[in-house]
């Protein structure tokens, strides 16, 4: 059982990596799809559909998988196609921090429906403060190469939502 337990919070995390890459997929031209034979789908269509796609119907899966499934976490597919539409950029510095907070804690927001269903309030509230700094570290420092920057930035607002309905 424990062990299971275990299998299931590694599965949490490979469905956060993947719904990752295809957001940073998302970020690229299609000419760099392309070199890697990802072009049938157009560049925008990575992050705005696919990931989300990807990411709520295996939370879903996940669920069912725990037998921790409860209805309400349908609304969790459109919830996270509507935030992943949120834009975050910004040319002065304030606009920066002001929009990535704010897309931040938007795209946290569908996990409030995961809290719901499984009453994991307190890591609800470690996913805002991990998303927000992610989202501010991340988007405004720029450490690394865009397409790092995008990965782990996304990783940062979603990693904690697969282990709120495994609680």
């Amino acid at each position: 059982m424990e062990v299971m337990l275990a299998i299931r919070a590694l599965v949490g995390l490979l469905i956060v990596a993947i719904s990752s890459l295809f957001s940073t997929f998302g970020g690229r031209s299609n000419e760099e799809l392309a070199k890697w034979h990802l072009d049938f789908i157009r560049n925008r269509i990575w992050g705005r559909v696919i990931a989300p796609l990807w990411f709520s119907i295996n939370v879903n899966l996940l669920a069912l998988w725990a037998g921790t499934w409860k209805w309400p976490l349908l609304l969790f597919v459109p919830a996270m196609m509507v935030v992943s539409t949120m834009g975050h950029g910004g040319t002065q510095l304030w606009v920066k921090i002001l929009r990535r907070t704010l897309n931040a804690i938007v795209w946290v927001s569908p996990a409030i429906i995961l809290c719901f269903v499984s009453g994991a309030w307190t890591l609800l509230i470690l996913q805002y403060v991990v998303g927000v700094a992610a989202s501010l570290i991340w988007g405004i420092t720029n450490p690394k190469l865009a397409p790092t920057e995008e990965y782990f930035l996304n990783v940062g607002k979603i990693v904690f939502m697969p282990s709120m309905i495994l609680t």
